[in-house]
Protein backbone atom coordinates (compact mmCIF):
# COMPACT_ATOMS: atom_id res chain seq x y z
CA UNK A 1 0.00 0.00 0.00
CA UNK A 2 3.06 2.74 0.82
CA UNK A 3 4.12 2.32 -2.65
CA UNK A 4 1.23 3.08 -4.17
CA UNK A 5 0.72 6.04 -2.05
CA UNK A 6 4.55 6.99 -2.82
CA UNK A 7 3.63 6.86 -6.57
CA UNK A 8 0.78 8.97 -6.16
CA UNK A 9 2.26 11.37 -4.13
CA UNK A 10 4.94 11.86 -6.34
CA UNK A 11 2.40 11.85 -9.55
CA UNK A 12 0.25 14.54 -7.68
CA UNK A 13 4.03 16.66 -6.88
CA UNK A 14 4.41 16.47 -10.98
CA UNK A 15 1.08 17.40 -11.85
CA UNK A 16 1.55 20.55 -9.79
CA UNK A 17 4.52 21.62 -10.93
CA UNK A 18 3.15 21.12 -14.19
CA UNK A 19 0.24 23.08 -13.70
CA UNK A 20 2.99 26.31 -12.06
CA UNK A 21 4.81 26.00 -14.96
CA UNK A 22 2.09 26.38 -17.31
CA UNK A 23 1.11 29.57 -15.07
CA UNK A 24 4.36 31.02 -15.32
CA UNK A 25 4.13 30.37 -18.72
CA UNK A 26 0.71 31.84 -19.78
CA UNK A 27 2.30 34.96 -17.74
CA UNK A 28 5.70 35.43 -19.30
CA UNK A 29 3.45 35.18 -22.77
CA UNK A 30 1.06 38.32 -21.33
CA UNK A 31 4.28 40.42 -20.07
CA UNK A 32 5.53 39.95 -23.75
CA UNK A 33 2.21 40.69 -25.11
CA UNK A 34 2.41 43.73 -23.16
CA UNK A 35 6.19 44.76 -23.57
CA UNK A 36 4.92 44.19 -27.50
CA UNK A 37 1.72 46.48 -27.41
CA UNK A 38 4.19 49.02 -24.96
CA UNK A 39 6.67 49.28 -27.88
CA UNK A 40 4.07 49.94 -30.31
CA UNK A 41 2.54 52.46 -27.95
CA UNK A 42 5.68 54.42 -28.06
CA UNK A 43 6.03 54.05 -31.67
CA UNK A 44 3.06 55.62 -32.45
CA UNK A 45 3.85 58.06 -30.07
CA UNK A 46 7.11 59.06 -31.64
CA UNK A 47 5.08 59.37 -35.01
CA UNK A 48 2.73 61.73 -34.16
CA UNK A 49 5.82 64.15 -32.11
CA UNK A 50 7.42 63.99 -35.10
CA UNK A 51 4.18 65.36 -37.07
CA UNK A 52 3.29 67.77 -34.30
CA UNK A 53 6.94 68.73 -35.13
CA UNK A 54 6.46 69.15 -38.85
CA UNK A 55 3.36 70.87 -38.19
CA UNK A 56 4.85 73.57 -36.01
CA UNK A 57 7.90 73.42 -38.78
CA UNK A 58 4.75 74.35 -41.69
CA UNK A 59 2.82 76.84 -39.28
CA UNK A 60 6.55 78.74 -38.39
CA UNK A 61 7.06 78.92 -42.43
CA UNK A 62 3.78 79.64 -43.08
CA UNK A 63 3.94 82.86 -40.78
CA UNK A 64 7.13 84.17 -42.38
CA UNK A 65 5.95 83.50 -45.91
CA UNK A 66 2.94 85.60 -44.62
CA UNK A 67 5.41 88.20 -43.30
CA UNK A 68 7.20 88.19 -46.78
CA UNK A 69 3.69 88.51 -48.60
CA UNK A 70 2.49 91.49 -46.17
CA UNK A 71 5.99 93.21 -47.13
CA UNK A 72 5.88 92.36 -50.54
CA UNK A 73 2.75 93.71 -51.04
CA UNK A 74 3.29 97.42 -48.85
CA UNK A 75 6.24 97.31 -51.20
CA UNK A 76 4.16 96.98 -54.23
CA UNK A 77 0.98 99.40 -52.73
CA UNK A 78 4.39 102.23 -52.20
CA UNK A 79 5.58 102.01 -55.23
CA UNK A 80 2.48 102.10 -56.89
CA UNK A 81 1.18 105.26 -54.81
CA UNK A 82 4.22 106.78 -56.07
CA UNK A 83 3.87 106.07 -59.93
CA UNK A 84 -0.03 107.24 -59.37
CA UNK A 85 1.84 110.27 -58.18
CA UNK A 86 4.58 110.63 -61.23
CA UNK A 87 1.73 110.14 -63.74
CA UNK A 88 -0.28 112.92 -62.40
CA UNK A 89 2.73 115.18 -61.98
CA UNK A 90 3.43 114.50 -65.60
CA UNK A 91 0.51 115.00 -66.56
CA UNK A 92 0.53 118.41 -65.02
CA UNK A 93 3.75 119.28 -66.16
CA UNK A 94 2.59 118.37 -69.94
CA UNK A 95 -0.58 120.44 -69.39
CA UNK A 96 1.46 123.27 -68.08
CA UNK A 97 3.91 123.02 -71.08
CA UNK A 98 0.62 122.70 -73.29
CA UNK A 99 -0.25 125.86 -72.16
CA UNK A 100 2.56 127.82 -72.65
CA UNK A 101 2.99 126.46 -75.98
CA UNK A 102 1.57 129.22 -78.67
CA UNK A 103 -0.74 128.65 -81.56
CA UNK A 104 0.16 129.80 -84.86
CA UNK A 105 -2.14 132.22 -85.42
CA UNK A 106 -0.74 133.68 -82.11
CA UNK A 107 3.21 133.48 -83.59
CA UNK A 108 2.12 135.49 -86.45
CA UNK A 109 -0.08 137.71 -84.43
CA UNK A 110 2.97 138.50 -82.30
CA UNK A 111 5.47 139.18 -85.43
CA UNK A 112 2.87 141.21 -87.71
CA UNK A 113 1.69 143.01 -85.12
CA UNK A 114 -2.75 143.39 -86.15
CA UNK A 115 -4.93 145.66 -84.13
CA UNK A 116 -5.04 147.48 -80.65
CA UNK A 117 -3.27 145.14 -77.95
CA UNK A 118 -5.39 144.97 -74.89
CA UNK A 119 -5.38 142.12 -72.11
CA UNK A 120 -8.37 139.32 -72.84
CA UNK A 121 -9.69 139.40 -69.54
CA UNK A 122 -10.79 143.32 -69.75
CA UNK A 123 -14.07 144.69 -67.69
CA UNK A 124 -14.19 147.88 -70.15
CA UNK A 125 -13.53 148.24 -73.66
CA UNK A 126 -10.15 146.48 -75.56
CA UNK A 127 -7.90 149.67 -75.24
CA UNK A 128 -8.34 149.81 -71.32
CA UNK A 129 -5.70 148.20 -69.70
CA UNK A 130 -7.66 147.64 -66.36
CA UNK A 131 -6.77 144.19 -65.10
CA UNK A 132 -10.05 141.96 -63.64
CA UNK A 133 -12.32 139.28 -64.37
CA UNK A 134 -14.98 139.50 -67.63
CA UNK A 135 -17.82 140.65 -68.06
CA UNK A 136 -20.26 137.52 -66.30
CA UNK A 137 -17.37 135.99 -64.70
CA UNK A 138 -17.96 133.81 -61.71
CA UNK A 139 -17.60 136.16 -59.10
CA UNK A 140 -15.94 135.41 -54.64
CA UNK A 141 -16.78 136.84 -51.66
CA UNK A 142 -20.00 136.91 -49.87
CA UNK A 143 -23.31 137.61 -52.01
CA UNK A 144 -24.91 140.71 -51.01
CA UNK A 145 -28.40 139.49 -49.23
CA UNK A 146 -31.53 139.98 -51.56
CA UNK A 147 -33.60 140.38 -48.81
CA UNK A 148 -32.98 143.53 -46.65
CA UNK A 149 -35.11 144.00 -43.21
CA UNK A 150 -33.93 147.29 -42.09
CA UNK A 151 -32.48 150.29 -44.14
CA UNK A 152 -30.12 153.12 -41.94
CA UNK A 153 -28.86 156.44 -43.71
CA UNK A 154 -25.53 157.86 -41.93
CA UNK A 155 -24.88 161.49 -42.57
CA UNK A 156 -21.40 163.24 -41.00
CA UNK A 157 -22.44 165.20 -38.73
CA UNK A 158 -19.01 167.19 -37.83
CA UNK A 159 -15.74 167.63 -39.77
CA UNK A 160 -13.43 164.95 -38.12
CA UNK A 161 -10.31 167.85 -38.73
CA UNK A 162 -11.47 170.99 -38.07
CA UNK A 163 -14.48 170.16 -36.29
CA UNK A 164 -16.86 172.14 -38.33
CA UNK A 165 -20.53 171.47 -37.89
CA UNK A 166 -22.09 170.01 -40.96
CA UNK A 167 -25.92 170.28 -39.89
CA UNK A 168 -26.51 172.79 -43.09
CA UNK A 169 -24.52 171.17 -45.31
CA UNK A 170 -26.25 169.27 -48.50
CA UNK A 171 -25.76 165.60 -48.28
CA UNK A 172 -24.94 163.67 -51.23
CA UNK A 173 -25.38 159.79 -51.34
CA UNK A 174 -21.70 158.06 -51.60
CA UNK A 175 -22.14 154.29 -51.34
CA UNK A 176 -24.40 151.33 -49.44
CA UNK A 177 -23.74 148.30 -47.57
CA UNK A 178 -25.11 145.54 -46.25
CA UNK A 179 -24.22 144.33 -42.32
CA UNK A 180 -25.96 141.43 -40.93
CA UNK A 181 -26.94 142.30 -37.61
CA UNK A 182 -28.18 140.34 -34.27
CA UNK A 183 -31.18 142.23 -32.84
CA UNK A 184 -32.78 140.67 -29.39
CA UNK A 185 -37.05 141.32 -29.76
CA UNK A 186 -39.60 140.33 -27.34
CA UNK A 187 -42.67 137.99 -27.72
CA UNK A 188 -46.37 139.35 -27.67
CA UNK A 189 -46.72 139.33 -23.88
CA UNK A 190 -42.94 141.04 -23.60
CA UNK A 191 -42.05 138.19 -21.35
CA UNK A 192 -39.82 136.09 -23.19
CA UNK A 193 -36.86 137.53 -25.57
CA UNK A 194 -35.22 135.62 -28.32
CA UNK A 195 -32.35 136.43 -31.13
CA UNK A 196 -33.01 137.14 -34.48
CA UNK A 197 -30.64 137.93 -37.68
CA UNK A 198 -31.49 140.75 -40.03
CA UNK A 199 -30.08 142.13 -42.57
CA UNK A 200 -29.05 146.13 -42.27
CA UNK A 201 -28.52 148.06 -45.59
CA UNK A 202 -26.46 151.38 -44.56
CA UNK A 203 -26.58 154.17 -46.81
CA UNK A 204 -23.66 156.49 -46.22
CA UNK A 205 -23.52 159.99 -47.55
CA UNK A 206 -20.99 162.78 -47.51
CA UNK A 207 -20.67 166.20 -46.71
CA UNK A 208 -18.51 169.05 -48.07
CA UNK A 209 -16.87 170.89 -45.35
CA UNK A 210 -16.28 174.43 -46.54
CA UNK A 211 -13.00 174.97 -44.09
CA UNK A 212 -10.85 171.86 -45.05
CA UNK A 213 -11.97 171.70 -48.32
CA UNK A 214 -12.77 167.87 -48.57
CA UNK A 215 -15.30 165.69 -48.60
CA UNK A 216 -16.27 163.93 -45.18
CA UNK A 217 -17.73 160.84 -44.53
CA UNK A 218 -19.55 159.55 -41.31
CA UNK A 219 -17.67 157.55 -38.46
CA UNK A 220 -18.81 154.00 -38.42
CA UNK A 221 -15.94 152.85 -36.02
CA UNK A 222 -14.63 149.93 -35.65
CA UNK A 223 -17.18 148.45 -37.99
CA UNK A 224 -15.72 150.27 -40.99
CA UNK A 225 -16.55 148.13 -43.81
CA UNK A 226 -17.46 144.86 -41.64
CA UNK A 227 -19.57 142.35 -43.07
CA UNK A 228 -21.42 141.52 -39.58
CA UNK A 229 -22.72 144.29 -36.97
CA UNK A 230 -21.48 144.67 -33.56
CA UNK A 231 -24.15 142.83 -31.55
CA UNK A 232 -23.00 139.39 -33.36
CA UNK A 233 -19.82 139.74 -32.91
CA UNK A 234 -20.23 140.38 -29.54
CA UNK A 235 -22.62 137.02 -29.24
CA UNK A 236 -20.18 135.08 -30.77
CA UNK A 237 -17.08 136.33 -28.25
CA UNK A 238 -19.53 135.69 -25.42
CA UNK A 239 -20.30 132.78 -26.21
CA UNK A 240 -16.81 131.64 -26.22
CA UNK A 241 -16.45 133.26 -23.00
CA UNK A 242 -18.86 131.98 -20.97
CA UNK A 243 -20.08 128.81 -22.58
CA UNK A 244 -16.37 127.67 -23.06
CA UNK A 245 -17.25 125.67 -26.48
CA UNK A 246 -14.88 125.11 -29.26
CA UNK A 247 -14.70 127.31 -32.12
CA UNK A 248 -16.10 124.36 -34.47
CA UNK A 249 -19.37 124.01 -31.94
CA UNK A 250 -20.02 128.09 -31.91
CA UNK A 251 -20.01 127.42 -35.48
CA UNK A 252 -22.43 124.68 -35.56
CA UNK A 253 -24.72 125.86 -33.00
CA UNK A 254 -24.93 129.41 -34.84
CA UNK A 255 -25.90 126.57 -38.23
CA UNK A 256 -28.40 125.09 -36.23
CA UNK A 257 -30.16 128.56 -35.32
CA UNK A 258 -29.95 130.87 -37.94
CA UNK A 259 -29.70 128.13 -40.99
CA UNK A 260 -27.72 126.04 -43.02
CA UNK A 261 -27.08 128.40 -45.41
CA UNK A 262 -25.79 131.02 -42.90
CA UNK A 263 -22.18 130.54 -41.74
CA UNK A 264 -18.67 132.06 -40.33
CA UNK A 265 -15.11 130.50 -39.83
CA UNK A 266 -13.18 129.87 -37.40
CA UNK A 267 -10.60 132.28 -38.77
CA UNK A 268 -12.96 135.03 -38.23
CA UNK A 269 -14.35 134.65 -34.73
CA UNK A 270 -10.21 134.38 -34.24
CA UNK A 271 -9.85 137.80 -35.99
CA UNK A 272 -12.82 138.95 -34.09
CA UNK A 273 -10.71 138.28 -30.62
CA UNK A 274 -7.69 139.61 -31.61
CA UNK A 275 -9.00 142.61 -33.68
CA UNK A 276 -9.95 144.89 -30.73
CA UNK A 277 -6.83 145.49 -28.75
CA UNK A 278 -6.44 148.84 -27.68
CA UNK A 279 -10.22 149.15 -26.31
CA UNK A 280 -8.82 145.72 -24.20
CA UNK A 281 -5.91 147.18 -22.93
CA UNK A 282 -7.67 150.21 -22.39
CA UNK A 283 -10.36 148.48 -20.08
CA UNK A 284 -7.63 146.14 -18.38
CA UNK A 285 -6.02 149.43 -17.30
CA UNK A 286 -8.69 150.05 -15.40
CA UNK A 287 -9.44 146.60 -13.89
CA UNK A 288 -5.84 146.91 -12.39
CA UNK A 289 -6.23 150.54 -11.23
CA UNK A 290 -9.55 149.81 -9.23
CA UNK A 291 -7.53 146.34 -7.91
CA UNK A 292 -5.09 148.30 -6.36
CA UNK A 293 -7.83 150.22 -4.54
CA UNK A 294 -8.90 147.44 -2.98
CA UNK A 295 -8.26 146.57 0.74
CA UNK A 296 -7.20 143.10 0.08
CA UNK A 297 -6.82 140.58 -2.70
CA UNK A 298 -6.46 136.63 -3.57
CA UNK A 299 -3.77 135.35 -5.54
CA UNK A 300 -3.40 132.18 -6.84
CA UNK A 301 -1.83 130.12 -10.50
CA UNK A 302 -2.72 126.85 -12.54
CA UNK A 303 -0.69 125.91 -15.51
CA UNK A 304 -2.32 126.60 -19.16
CA UNK A 305 -0.54 123.93 -21.98
CA UNK A 306 0.85 126.59 -25.00
CA UNK A 307 2.48 125.14 -27.32
CA UNK A 308 3.79 122.00 -25.63
CA UNK A 309 5.58 124.32 -23.05
CA UNK A 310 3.67 125.36 -19.84
CA UNK A 311 2.45 128.94 -19.31
CA UNK A 312 0.71 130.06 -16.27
CA UNK A 313 -2.15 131.57 -15.37
CA UNK A 314 -2.65 134.14 -12.56
CA UNK A 315 -5.58 135.46 -10.67
CA UNK A 316 -6.05 138.41 -8.23
CA UNK A 317 -9.26 138.75 -7.27
CA UNK A 318 -11.73 140.53 -4.39
CA UNK A 319 -15.39 140.20 -3.81
CA UNK A 320 -15.99 142.67 -6.86
CA UNK A 321 -13.13 142.57 -9.37
CA UNK A 322 -11.17 139.56 -11.04
CA UNK A 323 -7.75 139.81 -13.19
CA UNK A 324 -6.43 137.14 -14.96
CA UNK A 325 -3.11 137.77 -16.28
CA UNK A 326 -0.83 134.96 -18.71
CA UNK A 327 2.88 134.44 -18.24
CA UNK A 328 5.13 132.48 -19.20
CA UNK A 329 6.59 131.92 -15.48
CA UNK A 330 5.67 131.24 -12.02
CA UNK A 331 8.20 133.60 -10.36
CA UNK A 332 6.71 136.59 -8.78
CA UNK A 333 7.56 139.03 -11.60
CA UNK A 334 4.44 137.82 -13.47
CA UNK A 335 2.39 139.56 -11.19
CA UNK A 336 4.77 142.58 -9.94
CA UNK A 337 3.50 145.32 -12.06
CA UNK A 338 -0.32 144.54 -11.38
CA UNK A 339 0.62 144.59 -7.10
CA UNK A 340 2.87 147.81 -7.82
CA UNK A 341 1.06 150.34 -5.81
CA UNK A 342 -1.40 147.95 -4.07
CA UNK A 343 -1.19 148.60 -0.13
CA UNK A 344 -4.09 146.00 0.61
CA UNK A 345 -3.22 142.23 2.28
CA UNK A 346 -2.04 139.84 -0.23
CA UNK A 347 -4.91 136.21 1.20
CA UNK A 348 -2.41 133.62 -1.10
CA UNK A 349 -1.17 129.84 -0.21
CA UNK A 350 2.40 129.01 0.88
CA UNK A 351 3.93 129.35 -2.20
CA UNK A 352 7.31 131.50 -1.66
CA UNK A 353 7.22 133.66 -4.50
CA UNK A 354 4.29 135.60 -2.33
CA UNK A 355 7.03 136.23 0.46
CA UNK A 356 8.75 138.56 -1.85
CA UNK A 357 6.33 141.17 -1.32
CA UNK A 358 7.79 142.62 1.80
CA UNK A 359 5.82 145.57 1.36
CA UNK A 360 1.97 144.16 2.13
CA UNK A 361 0.65 142.36 4.94
CA UNK A 362 -0.13 138.78 4.08
CA UNK A 363 -2.50 136.70 5.46
CA UNK A 364 -1.68 132.33 4.24
CA UNK A 365 -4.85 130.36 3.29
CA UNK A 366 -5.30 128.28 6.64
CA UNK A 367 -7.70 125.81 4.15
CA UNK A 368 -4.62 124.68 2.91
CA UNK A 369 -3.13 124.11 6.24
CA UNK A 370 -6.04 123.02 7.93
CA UNK A 371 -6.36 120.29 4.58
CA UNK A 372 -2.79 119.24 5.09
CA UNK A 373 -3.28 118.21 8.56
CA UNK A 374 -6.31 116.29 7.63
CA UNK A 375 -4.87 114.52 5.20
CA UNK A 376 -2.20 113.30 7.76
CA UNK A 377 -4.52 112.58 10.61
CA UNK A 378 -6.70 110.43 8.14
CA UNK A 379 -3.37 108.88 6.51
CA UNK A 380 -2.29 108.08 10.19
CA UNK A 381 -5.64 106.56 10.99
CA UNK A 382 -5.68 104.28 7.89
CA UNK A 383 -2.16 103.16 9.01
CA UNK A 384 -3.53 102.17 12.33
CA UNK A 385 -6.36 100.45 10.75
CA UNK A 386 -4.21 98.15 9.10
CA UNK A 387 -1.67 97.69 11.89
CA UNK A 388 -5.00 96.10 14.55
CA UNK A 389 -5.80 94.09 11.12
CA UNK A 390 -2.24 92.33 11.00
CA UNK A 391 -2.20 92.23 15.14
CA UNK A 392 -5.73 90.16 14.63
CA UNK A 393 -4.38 87.88 11.80
CA UNK A 394 -1.61 87.09 14.38
CA UNK A 395 -3.71 86.35 17.12
CA UNK A 396 -5.61 84.57 15.28
CA UNK A 397 -2.74 82.37 13.26
CA UNK A 398 -1.73 81.68 17.51
CA UNK A 399 -4.80 80.40 18.46
CA UNK A 400 -4.86 78.11 15.28
CA UNK A 401 -1.29 76.60 16.21
CA UNK A 402 -2.25 76.15 19.96
CA UNK A 403 -5.65 74.16 18.87
CA UNK A 404 -4.10 72.33 16.27
CA UNK A 405 -0.98 71.25 18.83
CA UNK A 406 -4.05 70.07 21.62
CA UNK A 407 -5.15 66.59 20.49
CA UNK A 408 -8.20 66.80 23.32
CA UNK A 409 -9.24 70.17 21.08
CA UNK A 410 -12.50 69.53 18.52
CA UNK A 411 -11.02 70.16 15.17
CA UNK A 412 -12.58 73.71 13.06
CA UNK A 413 -15.10 73.23 10.44
CA UNK A 414 -15.03 74.94 7.53
CA UNK A 415 -12.43 76.91 5.46
CA UNK A 416 -9.44 78.27 7.16
CA UNK A 417 -9.40 81.95 7.43
CA UNK A 418 -6.59 84.21 6.10
CA UNK A 419 -3.60 84.13 9.03
CA UNK A 420 -0.41 85.38 9.36
CA UNK A 421 1.92 84.99 12.41
CA UNK A 422 4.41 87.40 13.20
CA UNK A 423 7.64 87.33 14.38
CA UNK A 424 8.31 88.47 17.81
CA UNK A 425 9.94 91.69 16.05
CA UNK A 426 7.60 92.16 14.06
CA UNK A 427 4.88 92.30 16.49
CA UNK A 428 7.12 94.86 18.92
CA UNK A 429 7.47 96.77 15.50
CA UNK A 430 3.71 96.93 14.71
CA UNK A 431 2.75 98.36 18.48
CA UNK A 432 5.53 100.65 18.63
CA UNK A 433 4.16 102.42 15.43
CA UNK A 434 0.51 102.06 16.66
CA UNK A 435 1.46 104.27 19.58
CA UNK A 436 3.28 106.70 18.00
CA UNK A 437 0.65 106.78 15.59
CA UNK A 438 -1.87 107.28 17.80
CA UNK A 439 0.48 110.41 19.39
CA UNK A 440 0.55 111.36 16.25
CA UNK A 441 -3.02 111.42 15.51
CA UNK A 442 -3.69 112.93 18.44
CA UNK A 443 -1.46 115.91 18.23
CA UNK A 444 -2.78 116.27 14.97
CA UNK A 445 -6.44 116.53 15.72
CA UNK A 446 -5.52 119.34 18.36
CA UNK A 447 -3.98 121.43 15.64
CA UNK A 448 -6.84 120.80 13.23
CA UNK A 449 -9.23 121.53 16.08
CA UNK A 450 -7.71 124.97 16.75
CA UNK A 451 -7.44 125.93 12.75
CA UNK A 452 -11.11 124.98 12.63
CA UNK A 453 -12.25 127.82 14.74
CA UNK A 454 -11.09 130.26 12.70
CA UNK A 455 -14.57 129.27 10.48
CA UNK A 456 -16.70 128.32 13.12
CA UNK A 457 -18.61 131.88 12.98
CA UNK A 458 -19.13 131.50 17.40
CA UNK A 459 -15.63 131.07 17.89
CA UNK A 460 -13.29 133.94 19.22
CA UNK A 461 -11.10 132.97 16.29
CA UNK A 462 -13.86 133.09 13.94
CA UNK A 463 -13.45 135.51 10.95
CA UNK A 464 -17.20 135.94 10.60
CA UNK A 465 -17.51 137.23 14.24
CA UNK A 466 -17.82 140.96 15.22
CA UNK A 467 -14.74 142.64 16.04
CA UNK A 468 -15.42 142.89 19.36
CA UNK A 469 -15.91 139.40 20.12
CA UNK A 470 -12.78 138.57 18.11
CA UNK A 471 -9.11 137.63 19.90
CA UNK A 472 -6.59 140.08 18.18
CA UNK A 473 -3.55 138.53 15.52
CA UNK A 474 -1.27 138.89 18.46
CA UNK A 475 -3.32 136.96 20.78
CA UNK A 476 -4.42 134.46 18.60
CA UNK A 477 -0.67 134.37 17.23
CA UNK A 478 0.26 133.47 21.13
CA UNK A 479 -2.33 130.74 21.43
CA UNK A 480 -1.40 129.34 18.42
CA UNK A 481 2.61 129.00 19.41
CA UNK A 482 1.56 127.61 22.84
CA UNK A 483 -0.22 125.02 21.56
CA UNK A 484 2.96 123.96 19.12
CA UNK A 485 5.30 124.22 21.94
CA UNK A 486 3.09 122.30 24.03
CA UNK A 487 3.11 119.65 20.74
CA UNK A 488 6.74 119.96 20.71
CA UNK A 489 7.55 119.35 24.38
CA UNK A 490 4.90 115.74 24.19
CA UNK A 491 7.63 115.00 21.08
CA UNK A 492 6.61 114.81 17.63
CA UNK A 493 7.47 111.46 15.55
CA UNK A 494 5.83 112.03 12.53
CA UNK A 495 7.81 114.02 10.20
CA UNK A 496 4.70 114.81 8.02
CA UNK A 497 3.36 116.56 11.24
CA UNK A 498 6.80 118.06 12.13
CA UNK A 499 6.88 119.85 8.95
CA UNK A 500 3.21 121.70 9.59
CA UNK A 501 4.46 122.51 13.32
CA UNK A 502 7.29 124.29 10.78
CA UNK A 503 5.07 125.90 8.81
CA UNK A 504 3.34 127.34 11.65
CA UNK A 505 6.45 128.82 13.22
CA UNK A 506 7.89 130.41 10.24
CA UNK A 507 4.74 131.95 9.09
CA UNK A 508 3.03 132.72 12.41
CA UNK A 509 3.21 136.63 11.58
CA UNK A 510 0.83 135.76 8.46
CA UNK A 511 -1.69 133.02 9.53
CA UNK A 512 -4.20 135.59 11.40
CA UNK A 513 -3.73 138.74 9.79
CA UNK A 514 -7.52 138.63 8.89
CA UNK A 515 -8.39 138.80 12.82
CA UNK A 516 -7.59 142.70 12.02
CA UNK A 517 -9.76 143.31 9.25
CA UNK A 518 -13.05 143.07 8.96
CA UNK A 519 -14.83 140.76 6.32
CA UNK A 520 -10.64 139.26 5.50
CA UNK A 521 -11.52 135.45 4.94
CA UNK A 522 -8.83 133.46 6.62
CA UNK A 523 -9.01 131.17 3.14
CA UNK A 524 -8.09 131.52 -0.25
CA UNK A 525 -11.20 129.55 -2.05
CA UNK A 526 -12.31 132.97 -3.74
CA UNK A 527 -9.13 132.48 -5.96
CA UNK A 528 -9.85 128.90 -6.36
CA UNK A 529 -13.41 129.36 -7.94
CA UNK A 530 -12.12 132.37 -10.05
CA UNK A 531 -9.58 129.17 -11.66
CA UNK A 532 -12.54 126.84 -12.30
CA UNK A 533 -13.88 128.49 -14.81
CA UNK A 534 -10.91 128.51 -16.65
CA UNK A 535 -9.75 124.97 -15.48
CA UNK A 536 -13.14 123.82 -17.46
CA UNK A 537 -12.17 125.57 -20.53
CA UNK A 538 -8.57 124.06 -20.09
CA UNK A 539 -10.12 120.43 -20.02
CA UNK A 540 -12.42 120.82 -23.14
CA UNK A 541 -9.74 122.84 -25.34
CA UNK A 542 -6.86 120.26 -24.15
CA UNK A 543 -4.45 123.34 -25.02
CA UNK A 544 -3.68 126.52 -27.08
CA UNK A 545 -1.81 127.49 -29.69
CA UNK A 546 -1.83 131.44 -29.64
CA UNK A 547 0.07 133.71 -26.91
CA UNK A 548 -1.83 136.73 -28.53
CA UNK A 549 -5.30 135.06 -28.93
CA UNK A 550 -4.57 133.93 -25.57
CA UNK A 551 -3.99 137.15 -23.42
CA UNK A 552 -7.16 138.61 -25.54
CA UNK A 553 -9.08 135.72 -24.27
CA UNK A 554 -7.96 136.89 -20.58
CA UNK A 555 -9.26 139.88 -20.63
CA UNK A 556 -12.18 139.39 -21.85
CA UNK A 557 -12.47 136.36 -19.22
CA UNK A 558 -11.23 139.21 -17.16
CA UNK A 559 -14.25 141.54 -17.70
CA UNK A 560 -16.71 138.69 -17.91
CA UNK A 561 -15.74 137.24 -14.14
CA UNK A 562 -16.19 140.75 -12.88
CA UNK A 563 -19.70 141.33 -14.30
CA UNK A 564 -20.37 137.84 -13.21
CA UNK A 565 -19.15 138.76 -9.23
CA UNK A 566 -21.19 142.67 -9.91
CA UNK A 567 -23.95 140.77 -11.12
CA UNK A 568 -24.17 142.54 -14.20
CA UNK A 569 -24.55 141.92 -17.68
CA UNK A 570 -21.19 140.68 -19.45
CA UNK A 571 -23.70 141.26 -23.15
CA UNK A 572 -24.38 144.34 -22.26
CA UNK A 573 -21.06 145.66 -21.55
CA UNK A 574 -19.06 143.65 -24.86
CA UNK A 575 -21.23 146.40 -27.07
CA UNK A 576 -20.26 149.78 -24.88
CA UNK A 577 -16.61 148.93 -25.07
CA UNK A 578 -16.43 147.77 -28.85
CA UNK A 579 -18.26 150.72 -30.11
CA UNK A 580 -16.73 153.36 -28.04
CA UNK A 581 -12.98 154.50 -28.02
CA UNK A 582 -12.70 155.13 -24.21
CA UNK A 583 -15.38 154.00 -21.40
CA UNK A 584 -15.76 154.62 -17.75
CA UNK A 585 -16.08 150.40 -16.43
CA UNK A 586 -15.74 151.48 -12.68
CA UNK A 587 -18.72 153.23 -13.28
CA UNK A 588 -20.55 150.72 -15.54
CA UNK A 589 -19.98 148.23 -12.37
CA UNK A 590 -20.73 150.21 -9.56
CA UNK A 591 -22.80 153.19 -10.68
CA UNK A 592 -26.23 153.08 -9.92
CA UNK A 593 -28.83 152.94 -12.00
Amino acid sequence: MEPFISILLVFGIIVFFRILLNEIKGYIDKDSKLQAKDYKLQVKDYKLQAKDKHIAELKEETANLQMEKDRLEAKYLKKLKAAEVKKKNLAKYHQNKRNTRKTLAEKVIEIVGAGDKWLPHSSSEPKSHKIGKPIGGIGAGRYRPNIIHKVVNLYPIECNKCHFQLDGQKAYFARDSVVTEMFHTFDEMHFFKYRRLMNVKKNIYRKWCPHCKKWIYPNQGLFAGARFGISFVCYVISERIQSRRPYEMIIEGIVRDFGVEFSISETAIIDWFLKFEFQLKAMYTQLEDMLKDEEFTHIDETGVPMNGENWWLWILCTANIVLYKLSESRGHESIENILKGFDGTIIADFFRAYDTFKDNEHQKCLAHLLSAIIEIVVKLDKENGRIEKKIKQHEKAVSIEAESQDLQAPKRRGRKGKSEKLSETQFETLHQRKEENTKALGQGIRLGNFFKKSFDENSILGWQNTALKKLSPTEAQEMMMELVKEIRAEGVENEDLRRILNRCEKYQDSLFTYLGHEGMPPDNNEAERGLRHFAVQRRISGGFKSPPLMKHYVIYLSLYMTCKANLKDFEELLPRILSKKSMNLRHFLFAKE
